[in-house]
C-alpha cells in the first residue's frame, strides 16, 4: 500500500467547508472513498450546488457503489441521499432514483422496509411540489424526464398525493387517451398498476392488445410488471 499526500492551496472564500472533491467531473474509471468527517464537508456543498452537476452525480454514485461492495455502511449513502432534496438536474436525480431502487432489491424482504419507503417518500416529496403534473411553457426534454422520475418514485414509494392523483387521470385517460401527455403516460400506469386490482390488470392487457404503436405495448407490458 503506497500513501501520498499531496499540498492543497484553496483560495480564500472559494472553499471556506475545506472540502475536497477527488477524481473531479468522474474522468477517472475508479471509485473515491472519504473517511466520514470528509463526507460531512461535502455535504453542504451538495445542497448548495456548489460541485457541479456531474461531481454531484458521482459523489451518491460512488457511495452507493461502495455500499455494494462492502467498504461503507448503508447510512453512508442514505444519509448523503438527503442532501440532494433540493437537486435540480433531472439526470443525478435519475441516477440517485436508480441506486435508490437497487438498495430496495437488497431489503425487500426486511422487516424495515416501510421504514424505507417512508424515506423515499420524504426524499421526493420537495421534488414533487417543485414540478407538478403539468409541464410549463418554456420545458424541454429534461424538464420531462425529472417531471417523471419524481412523479414515478414518489409515488412508488407510497406519496397518497401522488397515487390519487395518478388514478384520477388513469381514469380520464380511459375515456379520453388524448387527455394523458405522453410524456407522463409510463408513469400514470406504473403507478395504478402498482396499486391496481384484477380490474385494472385486465384492462392493461386489453389496452396492450389492442395498441397499434410497439412503444404504446412495451408501456403496457411494463406495467404490467408492478403489479403486486
Amino acid at each position: 500500500e503506497k500513501t501520498t499526500s499531496l499540498p492543497m492551496a484553496i483560495p480564500d472564500g472559494h472553499n471556506s467547508q475545506g472540502w475536497v472533491k477527488l477524481n473531479s467531473s468522474q474522468t477517472g474509471f475508479y471509485r473515491v472513498s472519504y473517511d466520514s468527517a470528509e463526507w460531512d464537508r461535502l455535504r453542504p456543498a451538495i445542497q448548495n450546488l456548489q460541485l457541479s452537476s456531474t461531481d454531484r452525480l458521482g459523489l451518491q454514485n460512488d457511495a452507493y457503489a461502495l455500499v455494494r461492495a462492502g467498504f461503507a455502511d448503508a447510512p453512508l449513502f442514505l444519509s448523503l441521499a438527503e442532501s440532494y432534496k433540493g437537486e435540480q438536474d433531472a439526470t443525478v436525480w435519475s441516477d440517485l432514483a436508480t441506486n435508490l431502487r437497487g438498495m430496495e432489491a437488497l431489503i425487500y424482504e426486511e422487516p424495515y422496509l416501510d421504514q424505507f419507503q417512508a424515506y423515499g417518500r420524504d426524499l421526493f416529496e420537495g421534488l414533487v411540489h417543485r414540478i407538478g403534473w403539468d409541464a410549463r411553457t418554456g420545458e424541454g426534454h429534461l424538464d420531462a424526464l425529472l417531471r417523471s422520475t419524481g412523479l414515478g418514485q414518489a409515488g412508488s414509494y407510497g406519496n397518497p398525493q401522488v397515487l390519487e392523483e395518478a388514478h384520477a387521470r388513469y381514469e380520464r385517460f380511459l375515456k379520453d387517451p388524448t387527455s394523458l401527455h405522453p410524456d407522463l403516460r409510463g408513469v400514470v400506469i406504473a403507478l395504478v398498476a402498482e396499486n391496481g386490482d384484477r380490474l385494472i390488470y385486465d384492462t392493461l392487457w386489453d389496452l396492450e392488445r389492442s395498441a397499434t404503436l410497439q412503444e404504446e405495448k412495451m408501456r403496457f407490458l411494463g406495467a404490467l410488471t408492478r403489479f403486486h
